[in-house]
């Protein structure tokens, strides 16, 4: 059965999770020998999405606190926003910096599926903590693109993988249909990991420029096709929603 879990739950596993992103951006402020700006940059990206988090927090759920899957999807949010945050120091990324990168980007798409998994099998699946998945997932997907492009290995249109999802949620406010409920796909989910692991390809130092454009090309392509084909279900399924 669900229980309540008030906003002041939710704050207080996110004051824990900042000691999480201390020891992360520290870290990486250390060995990639960043400015002092980088720690403030990445406490602000953890702020603002704490204060949106607490915001949507829908007041229920199945466990204790946030519950054990939502907490993997935090750490997520966390390992992504560290990431992210290398974003404005990408003059100061060696060969040793991307990988650092890769390594944090590799974790991180790893627990993807954890958290997936860890709510299926206490029970505790919720729409919410779907959403909040994907969100986190999209969020670093636009990092790693917007990485790859700074990076110089891919002109300027690499980073619409990332901005895909966010373009889609727009159309929706023009084009209601979109924003009806999707079924289930694996294609979906195969796609999405298709994009991570790409993205994280071309960061490699040793990828060439030439051998990151082929497999940001075949990423994005694969992307647009299954942004087609969600919409032209939706599309067909407009009248029945």
């Amino acid at each position: 059965m669900a229980t309540v879990i008030s906003k002041r739950v939710v704050t207080l596993e996110l004051i824990v999770g900042y000691s999480l992103l201390a020891v992360g951006s520290i870290t990486t402020w250390f060995l990639l020998a960043l400015s002092a700006s980088y720690l403030l940059q990445v406490s602000i990206l953890y702020s603002i999405f704490g204060l949106i988090l607490i915001k949507v927090w829908p007041g229920e759920c199945q466990e204790s606190g946030i519950g054990l899957a939502n907490r993997i999807t935090v750490l997520r949010a966390i390992l992504s926003i560290i990431i992210c945050a290398t974003i404005f120091h990408v003059g100061s990324l060696e060969a040793g910096g991307y990988w650092w990168v890769v390594i944090l980007s590799v974790i991180a798409l790893s627990l993807d599926g954890l958290d997936g998994w860890l709510a299926r099998y206490t029970q505790t699946e919720s729409s919410f903590g779907a959403k909040l998945d994907m969100e986190v997932d999209a969020f670093l997907l636009l990092a790693l693109s917007v990485l790859v492009f700074v990076s110089g290995k891919v002109t300027f249109w690499i980073v619409f993988i990332g901005l895909m999802r966010y373009c889609f949620v727009a159309c929706g406010e023009v084009w209601p249909f979109l924003k009806n409920q999707l079924p289930m796909s694996w294609r979906r989910k195969g796609v999405c990991a298709i994009q991570g692991i790409g993205l994280v390809i071309c960061l490699v130092p040793v990828s060439s420029g030439s051998f990151a454009y082929n497999i940001a090309m075949l990423s994005l392509g694969s992307l647009m096709y299954s942004f087609c084909a969600d919409t032209r279900w939706l599309y067909m399924n407009r009248m029945s929603a």
